[in-house]
Formats: C-alpha cells, sequence, structure tokens
C-alpha cells in the first residue's frame, strides 16, 4: 500500500529562480493530495484485508475483530514510512548551487496523521458488515404467529 500511495500521490514541485526553491503550487494543495491519496489506498486496502480476514476465520468474533484493528494500524503505520522512503530524499540545502530553472520533487508529506485511521476503520467496517451478512452460524427459528409452545 506504501508503494501505491508513493506512486499516485502527487509530490512538491519546485523550481530553481535566482538560487531559491521556488514552489511551483501552492503548498497546501499537494498536502492535501497526498493525505487523500494515503487514505484512499487504505480503504481498499482495509477492505480487503477484512473480506481476507473473514474468508479465513468465517465467523465473527471479537479476538479476531481486535486483531483485525491493531495489524490493520500497524499496517498503516508501516505503508505511510515505506512511501516516505520511497519518496525523494529532502530538498538541497544551497540550491544555489543548481541552474536556474531546474526542476526538482519534493518529499512526499503527511500532514494529517489521522488518515492513518482509514486503514483499520475500513477493515472493520467492512468486517462487521460481513459479519452481519453473511454469518449464518446458528440456524434462524421460525415460530408461529402466538410464538412458542402456542396450541396449534
Amino acid at each position: 500500500m506504501g508503494v501505491a500511495w508513493r506512486l499516485v500521490a502527487p509530490l512538491p514541485q519546485f523550481r530553481v529562480l535566482g538560487g531559491q526553491l521556488a514552489s511551483t503550487q501552492t503548498e497546501g494543495e499537494t498536502a492535501v493530495a497526498a493525505d487523500v491519496w494515503f487514505g484512499m489506498c487504505a480503504l481498499v486496502a482495509g477492505a480487503v484485508t477484512a473480506v481476507v480476514v473473514f474468508a479465513l476465520v468465517r465467523a465473527a468474533r471479537i479476538d479476531v475483530l481486535l486483531a483485525l484493528t491493531l495489524g490493520s494500524l500497524a499496517a498503516a503505520v508501516v505503508a505511510w514510512r515505506v512511501g516516505l522512503v520511497l519518496s525523494p530524499g529532502p530538498l538541497p540545502a544551497h540550491p544555489s548551487a543548481l541552474a536556474d530553472g531546474t526542476r526538482i520533487e519534493g518529499p512526499l508529506r503527511m500532514s494529517a496523521k489521522g488518515v492513518l485511521f482509514a486503514w483499520p476503520l475500513a477493515a472493520v467496517g467492512v468486517y462487521f458488515a460481513l459479519g452481519a451478512g453473511l454469518d449464518r452460524s446458528e440456524p434462524v427459528r421460525t415460530h408461529d404467529r402466538w410464538g412458542p409452545g402456542s396450541p396449534p
């Protein structure tokens, strides 16, 4: 998921002008886009994770739900760090050494750390939906209109 985030999220773009770095886009634009793309990738990963876990377990259990939640949160943190490692390094400290007009991509950043919870939230939501809709471990009892033990 971290690789997917790195591939789809836009990187901040800079240009060297007069020995200084100038952003070619607004700072908030790329920061918000990176957060949104991480959230979208995490929602898909959470849904896939929940389907796989439910298919393996085939029952809605609280211990599985707790493991799914904590594992998804840990996976989101790992994906975030992988995306950062795969992004370009820090901006040069002395851009004056570069020629004017040179374009540089900045490092990928996540400005809203709360988006890390998208993966576990999606996983829990899909797991609950699957548990409510597909878990038929108990047979459905039918009663006549007077209830159990009523006269025939």
